[in-house]
């Protein structure tokens, strides 16, 4: 009997990971538990009774000295652990210094004392998702909706650093069943089973972040993560945005008249990027990023010799893939470490665009003021439209002569009425059938549900994007500026090239300038065959549309994205060829006016143009799951289903709907799409505050 109590010790049996505060007061949170029970029993129902806790919640990220508790937490939690992963202190040092990691610890407080830390959350980023790697819970606090509280803040930190989608992990127990509807109690939708884990989905436009503080108290107050955030930033179509034009055009049309294009045109694009910058860090590497290319500007105007140009494209397109984030570049010092910034893709096409003129037009030598105004252009900072420096620069020249009449002023404010109705009426609900449709697609093999699901996203997506572009073009038009269209009726193409010259137009120009020019010229040259001209066309057209595809990202969904594009348009090319070729000029041009050619060639445009930028809203794993459920026939059957939907309206009559000249008519149209908004935004509260595009 006297060695019991060293084999005991020796044993192990009563070894703890630590002895922390928690562990010191838990008798006091048993004392504490028992008055909540009392006031709970005193309470007509569970809403008074979280109101009259008079909860608050802190979030912090990972540190030293709550290193102890968390590595308690994630060793001992069973039973509201969503994955069960087991980690020490070290590997949670480790998390606190991993670029791609954020990191939350959870504290909880009310009217009967501090419940100390009672939840973990990791996240891993992974391209634009973050994967939820940790979520458990303390069982002292379930049923006080902490859930969503933890949920609104992981929302708002992926949104402010460009995530668009938060991938949920649930790895079943034999002691975390309750735990197994988390996720669909919280708006997240089923994304298969992968690797013994069953994955959910909440895409981050759909979430609905609940009131910080509402009017009945019923949910925990929070002041945020605590990680030097900036808050949110003002996004394209939010009240905070058009707070914004308002007071950049009074400062503008206020200052004289020598001030605007050199002082107080760049001092609202300054504040542009202050408000829209996700973080302080992201401020830091777009400026860094101008400053490389407003250098290798200068550089190129001393010394405009063939061999130095390739070099400076070079650096700033490794700069940009590194600050980007892409695969390609991991290996690059802190490259795990870069934040996500916003329209870091645009000041690239941009600069790209002047570095060349530059070289090739020895008159064109822009100051510095000149190249930030360019290229931060607050309209076009986010997602364009491009426009090429000269053009800008002609229509700064002119700002200061720039009278705002009230025939300008109804056109501006006309194309923003029809922008916000657009992305707030015709994107939100095309979205919501985009979402519906393909949690349907993604359930079970439901064809009709992915082919619907593809056209509901294109025409979103048509409504977000356009719609943006009408708002940007109209603020623009407040201070002098005329942005390019970006847009012509891409629903009425009848073949692939034709979609993209009606879409994204000042992208597909700038590369077809920039990139599809010199690359066929260079072929030419190298091939100079008149039969192969042909030929080497779709090449530099496959080429091109590859890097379009690429440039929205390296993600091997991107990728093939990129892939499935550069083939479509370079068979769409070739088929031309070929085609005119075989029938002669004339009759090929006359193909179209046959209505069962137009229906055709409509239907299996919009059929394959569907399947092509699926990987923009589909994952890898995504298309792997829809590919092995659906087989070959499932697919072929919804993109037929796609064909069978667009084709028909190619035999529709064309309808020119003539725009009011009348002012009067004008306005009240403006008024109309105001009410219109109203009306949809109460019966359809909008979730969403930032466009799909902006993530490039």
């Amino acid at each position: 009997p006297a060695d019991y109590p060293a084999v005991l010790l020796a044993a192990g049996y009563f070894e703890s990971l630590g002895f922390t505060a928690e562990d010191r007061a838990r008798a006091g949170h048993y004392r504490a538990d028992a008055r909540r029970a009392a006031l709970a029993s005193s309470c007509v129902d569970m809403e008074a009774y979280l109101a009259s806790l008079d909860m608050t919640i802190r979030f912090a990220p990972f540190d030293a000295v709550g290193r102890s508790r968390i590595a308690q937490l994630t060793n001992r939690s069973n039973q509201f652990n969503l994955t069960t992963r087991r980690r020490d202190e070290a590997s949670i040092a480790a998390l606190e210094s991993r670029a791609d990691a954020f990191t939350l610890q959870v504290r909880l407080s009310d009217r009967f004392g501090d419940n100390g830390m009672i939840g973990v959350v990791v996240c891993i980023a992974s391209g634009s998702d973050w994967l939820i790697d940790t979520w458990l819970m303390s069982c002292r606090v379930l049923n006080r909706r902490v859930e969503e509280a933890v949920l609104d803040v992981l929302a708002a930190s992926a949104s402010d650093l460009g995530i668009t989608r938060l991938v949920g992990l649930y790895i079943p127990t034999d002691r975390n069943g309750m735990v197994k509807d988390h996720y669909v109690r919280l708006g997240f939708r089923p994304a298969g089973t992968e690797h013994g884990a069953d994955r959910w989905h909440l895409e981050l436009a759909d979430h609905v972040p609940p009131e910080a503080a509402d009017a009945d108290g019923g949910g925990p107050r929070h002041p945020g993560p605590g990680r030097g955030s900036r808050g949110r930033p003002v996004t394209i179509n939010s009240l905070g945005f058009l707070g914004f034009v308002v007071v950049a055009a009074a400062a503008f049309h206020l200052a004289p008249g020598r001030w605007r294009a050199r002082g107080v045109y760049p001092l609202t694009t300054l504040a542009f990027i202050g408000l829209t910058g996700p973080s302080w860090a992201a401020l830091l590497a777009m400026f860094g990023f101008m400053l490389v290319v407003w250098l290798a500007i200068r550089i190129v105007a001393f010394r405009p010799d063939r061999g130095t140009l390739p070099l400076l494209v070079a650096a700033i397109l490794v700069l940009f893939g590194w600050l980007k984030g892409y695969d390609l570049l991991a290996w690059l010092p802190l490259a795990s470490r870069v934040p996500a910034t916003i329209g870091l893709a645009y000041l690239l096409i941009r600069g790209l665009q002047l570095l060349v003129d530059v070289r090739d037009d020895p008159k064109l030598r822009p100051a510095a003021l000149d190249v930030f105004s360019f290229l931060a252009s607050w309209p076009c900072l986010v997602s364009g439209p491009i426009q090429r420096f000269q053009d800008f620069q002609a229509q700064a020249d002119g700002m200061a002569s720039f009278r705002l009449d009230g025939d300008t002023l109804v056109e501006a404010l006309g194309r923003m009425a029809r922008g916000w109705l657009l992305v707030l009426v015709g994107g939100d609900f095309f979205r919501h059938v985009w979402q519906g449709l393909k949690g349907v697609a993604f359930e079970d093999a439901y064809p009709l549900a992915l082919g619907g699901s593809q056209l509901a996203f294109l025409a979103y997506l048509f409504c977000d994007f356009a719609g943006y572009t009408d708002i940007v073009i109209g603020a623009g038009r407040l201070c002098g500026l005329r942005l390019p269209e970006n847009f012509d009726r891409p629903y009425r193409s009848s073949s692939f090239l034709e979609f993209w010259n009606r879409w994204h137009m000042t992208m597909s120009n700038w590369f077809r300038t920039y990139v599809f020019g010199p690359l066929l010229k260079a072929l030419t040259v190298r091939w100079p065959s008149a039969a192969a001209a042909n030929l080497l066309a779709a090449v530099a057209f496959f080429v091109t549309f590859f890097l379009v595809g690429i440039w929205h990202g390296t993600s091997k969904a991107l990728i093939l994205a990129g892939l499935l594009v550069g083939l479509g348009a370079s068979v769409n090319h070739w088929y031309r060829g070929v085609a005119r070729h075989a029938l002669g000029k004339r009759a090929f041009d006359a193909l179209p006016r046959h209505v069962a050619y137009r229906m055709a060639a409509k239907g299996l445009t919009f059929a394959y143009l569907c399947a092509a930028i699926a990987p923009l809203w589909m994952g890898g794993a995504e298309i792997r799951s829809v590919a092995g459920r659906y087989g070959l026939t499932g697919l072929l059957i919804s993109q037929a289903f796609i064909f069978a939907v667009v084709a028909p309206t190619a035999a529709l009559p064309s309808v020119e709907i003539a725009r009011p000249r009348s002012l009067a008519w004008r306005c009240f149209l403006i008024a109309l799409a105001i009410v219109i908004i109203e009306m949809y935004v109460f019966l359809f509260p909008p979730t969403a505050g930032r466009f799909f595009y902006q993530q490039y």
